[in-house]
């Protein structure tokens, strides 16, 4: 009886220890980006206040639908990502972000910063609920080395990290098949890389070989890839020239941890 009475409350004890473990990540971990669970205001303020390093002048930025339901309407579209390019050195991070932090530091230079801020804090796009490393993300190419800087959401904050590892190797199968995107005559070309089938297409009148994301290799910019099975998309929906600035975040505000990728 007595063998019967502890399995019992040793089940119980089990019962309830794993109902609190089920419980608890749907709050710390569901990585929202919604009225709770944004980027948290502490990488807002860094970016807005000194918290990034200006690096360079881009001259040329494209912009990209990622995931696009619709490439017709922006609001079915996961991000907008933007590359720019300075000589010597690619950029690629979102533009939904970057205006988001620029309506945020507006919001702070008029109204002060002991007042409540808007919870929603202007993220766009589809599914605005959603935290993705791909829209949260900053990479950085020059000399032959890729930097990424990650920027993970609410208190996750103080983990906040980059790392840098060589250019990536895509080898690419150039084709014959051409077509047009976002008004620039493209090649097609497929590569295997990291466990998916890749089809890009570039265009060789922006002889730069970068791309969204970390994509590049190719004798000219890509315009718009995808894995086979659609699950990653991008496409280019504007090119303009100009002056953009290419912000990459202080040392002082990352766990600085620089890893050697194969």
């Amino acid at each position: 009886m007595n063998d019967l009475n502890m399995r019992m409350r040793h089940c119980l004890s089990l019962f309830v220890v794993l109902g609190f473990v089920l419980l608890l990540p749907v709050d710390l971990y569901a990585q929202r980006k919604d009225t709770d669970a944004k980027i948290s205001i502490g990488n807002y303020v860094k970016s807005s206040t000194g918290g990034r390093t200006k690096v360079a002048d881009a001259t040329v930025r494209i912009r990209y639908a990622f995931n696009p339901l619709d490439i017709s309407d922006k609001s079915t579209w996961i991000d907008e990502g933007q590359l720019k390019i300075s000589s010597g050195m690619t950029d690629y991070s979102s533009f939904f972000v970057e205006l988001n932090e620029d309506s945020l530091a507006h919001w702070f230079d008029t109204r002060g910063r002991n007042v409540a801020y808007p919870p929603a804090r202007w993220i766009q796009g589809y599914k605005p609920d959603y935290w993705t490393e791909y829209q949260y993300s900053q990479i950085a190419v020059k000399d032959g080395k890729l930097t990424e800087y990650a920027t993970m959401p609410r208190e996750l904050d103080s983990e906040n990290l980059c790392y840098t590892e060589s250019l990536p190797l895509f080898i690419w199968d150039i084709g014959t098949e051409t077509a047009t995107v976002c008004g620039y005559d493209c090649i097609k070309a497929t590569c295997h890389w990291r466990g998916r089938d890749y089809t890009a297409w570039f265009t060789t009148d922006i002889p730069v070989g970068a791309g969204p994301w970390k994509f590049g290799g190719l004798p000219g910019i890509i315009m718009k890839i995808s894995d086979k099975d659609n699950v990653y998309s991008w496409e280019a929906v504007a090119v303009e020239n100009g002056k953009y600035p290419i912000l990459l975040p202080a040392e002082q505000n990352t766990n600085n941890r620089h890893v050697r990728m194969c």
